[in-house]
């Protein structure tokens, strides 16, 4: 077979993850180095295969390096997930590469949303707000509907910021760890939220009977 250019592979700069396999695999020690090794570009699976036998950074303590068959395997598995893909052939070898520089990993808080959760987080925070401000409980649906308000908020604040600025993100996050990067984003969703309180002053004032 001979050998192609790769011009028409246009890589993304961010990929929003909302799928729960794409999910899974994104957070497994087991494929995340596959994808640690492709921001280095595209690769064959045995060029991945020695960047993860000899290079450090790629070794996970508690995951043994994976044979060529078993790269392959996961290699299956994350172009099905939608986060590799074959960019091409270098001769009789395939090529592979993420589908985007950098994957954003977006907390849409469906899972906070189901009404029941939202009516026992109402009560605990109910309770916690009486204690810790002294204040008398509000009533649940009022705040049932803030917690709400609160979370969708959240949820797009982080989806906002990878839209409208996925170059500058994809060229200096895509490499931090996503313990770190969670971390990072909930401090940049809490300044954000403080800084438009303004939206949110009427319901706290109706919902907690602030003067």
């Amino acid at each position: 077979m001979s050998d192609r250019t790769y011009s028409d592979f246009e890589q993304l700069a961010v990929k929003i993850i909302v799928e729960d396999e794409a999910l899974k695999l994104l957070v497994n020690p087991i494929y995340r180095p596959i994808l640690l090794v492709l921001r280095e570009g595209i690769k064959t699976a045995e060029e991945i295969e020695e960047a993860l036998l000899t290079k450090k950074e790629y070794q996970v303590v508690t995951v043994k390096a994976p044979s060529l068959k078993t790269i392959y395997r996961h290699l299956k598995a994350l172009t099905s997930a939608g986060l590799v893909t074959q960019a091409g052939t270098r001769g009789t070898q395939r090529l592979f590469a993420r589908t985007a520089k950098f994957f954003y990993l977006k907390d849409s808080k469906k899972e906070h949303l189901v009404p029941e959760k939202i009516k026992t987080k109402a009560k605990l925070l109910s309770t916690i707000l009486q204690i810790g401000l002294d204040i008398p409980k509000p009533p649940l649906d009022c705040l049932g509907n803030l917690i709400e308000k609160i979370y969708k908020f959240e949820a797009d604040c982080g989806e906002d910021l990878f839209t409208e600025h996925a170059e500058e993100i994809a060229e200096f996050l895509g490499d931090v760890p996503l313990e770190d990067l969670q971390s990072i984003l909930n401090m940049y969703s809490t300044i954000n939220f403080l800084l438009r309180k303004d939206k949110f002053t009427k319901d706290f004032k109706d919902c907690l009977k602030l003067t």
